[in-house]
């Protein structure tokens, strides 16, 4: 990613894109370093890299900043939830402290994209969750379903996971 990233930053139009895809440009470079020592050291063949030959060469911009944004913004909370499992499933220390620094510097990334959503009105709430006026207790063994009849209301989980699936696609 970091060859793309390079490229959407040399053709970004605001300076508070281009600090983001700076900084997501920093955050690609170490992780493709990164992997590339953890591989080498353990006497892996690396896999062929994406290089500049990959993209389009032109001076063209194909992309908005918009576009841009709204891209990096699904990858990072993709990476979060990968560098996660990478972190707390690794066992060598090295590895695990990558990861964990990747997370750290994933998170802040997201702090800018989220920042940059809302300032360029790209920021919509997946679902909107009305505020209850008592708190309610399940009380019926049937606020699970059932097999035969109707089935309960989704809950908010599902309603969100439901909403971030349908968007993902």
């Amino acid at each position: 990613t970091s060859v793309v990233t390079a490229d959407f930053l040399k053709k970004a139009e605001s300076s508070e894109m281009k600090k983001m895809l700076e900084f997501a440009l920093g955050i690609a470079n170490e992780e493709v370093k990164g992997a590339e020592t953890f591989l080498r050291n353990d006497n892996r063949v690396l896999p062929e890299p994406f290089t500049v030959k990959d993209i389009l060469k032109s001076d063209s911009k194909y992309y908005s900043d918009n576009f841009v944004l709204l891209l990096k913004y699904r990858l990072g909370q993709d990476a979060l939830n990968l560098y996660n499992l990478n972190f707390t499933t690794a066992i060598n220390s090295e590895v695990k402290q990558f990861y964990k620094k990747i997370l750290s510097e994933t998170v802040e990334l997201m702090d800018m994209c989220t920042d940059l959503l809302i300032k360029m009105g790209l920021h919509k709430p997946l679902i909107h969750i009305p505020r209850n006026e008592i708190a309610d207790k399940v009380d019926e063994q049937s606020f699970l379903g059932n097999l035969f009849g109707e089935n309960r209301p989704l809950s908010v989980p599902e309603v969100f996971q439901l909403t971030s699936n349908y968007l993902s696609t």
